[in-house]
């Protein structure tokens, strides 16, 4: 393995070899491989996931990485092991709302280990902030399901829906997969990458009719479970539900030219250094002619220049000025022994409060200047005004 020093030489070789081409070529594209999005394995207790963060969220294409499951109806439908716990019509859902230029895949696992009494069902739907107590099926306007599909345990049933809700039925078919008792895999794609959208559905592997190109964008905001009334809802275990996105936008290729032809300015050698905030100065013997590892440290890079400032410039002040923490004489007597310390061509921005400004802040500054001498670069006064209001 090369040291880090070396494979930093190696990169600025080749980024030096690249400019003195005179050309570079940058590459833009998306990302080829598929993303998880959302993933969901239920691995869980017998607790509800109401409020509950899915296993994996992310903020890729169109999904957000701090959400959780919102039931629908409220009724507890779903525990985080995957078993329907109640048998009242609901959804469970993560907010989604699809991007142009994706292909995205929802794929969901369930195992019927007997007659639940009805169907269940996943897919994409419109709604997820709104409360839908009593309208809470993808089947219905307070959730408004848009390619969407539902099993039926007890003959195999699938049926395939572009939405919203029922309307736009694509396939409607007893037997399309094997009833009874089993583990089956619904499939829905969302293809986003033409100028009109493009869904399908999949049970098994299999697909359930064909493709269905919306003449309209669907309202989509949300991805989930759903079911209807049923009567035995121990006989449903999800066992995970995954949402993936495949960007398919075409590569685009620019060119940059570069040239030599000016010397450009020089860096100023001092540009290098080190900052640190201002409430520092407080710890006693740290900016000190006796701090020989913050000396020795200090010395290996330069001419370089120490910062004094940052956020708490403003917490402190001139002997306390303000009810500030105070800076006194010694310490700044202390931080120019430090500087005394160093090799030649080191230099110090003394930074001072501005906040609560009173003249007070004119003799820490005429102080230092006297104590630093010449290793004063300059002063620094205050730090981020904008957030004084």
């Amino acid at each position: 393995m090369l040291a880090p020093s070396t494979r930093a030489n190696q990169a600025m070789r080749t980024m030096r070899n690249l400019l003195l081409a005179g050309i570079i070529t940058l590459f833009f594209c998306s990302l080829g491989n598929a993303q998880t999005i959302y993933s969901k394995t239920f691995s869980g207790g017998a607790v509800n996931i109401n409020q509950k963060a899915p296993t994996v969220a992310t903020d890729n294409a169109g999904g957000a990485s701090s959400v959780n499951w919102r039931d629908a109806g409220s009724a507890n439908m779903l525990y985080a092991n995957g078993i329907v716990n109640t048998t009242p019509g609901d959804s469970v859902r993560l907010p989604f709302t699809p991007e142009d230029g994706y292909v995205y895949t929802l794929t969901a696992s369930v195992t019927f280990s007997g007659n639940p009494g009805s169907w269940i069902g996943a897919g994409f739907a419109q709604y997820y902030a709104v409360p839908c107590t009593g309208n809470a099926q993808f089947n219905q306007s307070g959730i408004n399901g848009y390619d969407w599909a539902i099993l039926t345990e007890s003959t195999g049933s699938v049926q395939y829906f572009a939405g919203p809700s029922t309307t736009g039925p694509i396939f409607n078919k007893n037997s399309a997969f094997t009833a009874g008792p089993g583990t089956h895999t619904l499939t829905l794609t969302l293809d986003t990458t033409a100028a009109q959208w493009v869904i399908a559905c999949y049970v098994d592997g299999v697909q359930a009719g064909t493709s269905y190109t919306y003449t309209a964008q669907p309202t989509i905001g949300a991805v989930g479970i759903t079911q209807h009334t049923l009567t035995t809802a121990g006989e449903v275990q999800w066992n995970s539900l995954k949402l993936q996105a495949t960007g398919t936008r075409s590569t685009n290729t620019v060119n940059a030219t570069v040239s030599f032809s000016g010397t450009g300015l020089p860096l100023n050698p001092s540009f290098v250094g080190l900052s640190y905030e201002k409430a520092q100065m407080n710890d006693t013997g740290f900016f000190s002619s006796t701090n020989t590892p913050l000396i020795n440290l200090f010395s290996m890079i330069g001419p370089a220049v120490l910062r004094i400032g940052g956020g708490t410039v403003d917490l402190t002040g001139w002997n306390g000025i303000s009810s500030t923490t105070p800076i006194t004489p010694a310490e700044v007597d202390s931080l120019a022994g430090f500087m005394n310390a160093l090799p030649p061509n080191r230099s110090v921005i003394h930074g001072f409060n501005l906040e609560v400004n009173t003249p007070a802040n004119a003799a820490e500054a005429a102080y230092a200047a006297g104590d630093l001498k010449s290793s004063l670069l300059g002063f620094e006064v205050g730090s981020e005004p904008e957030l004084y209001g």
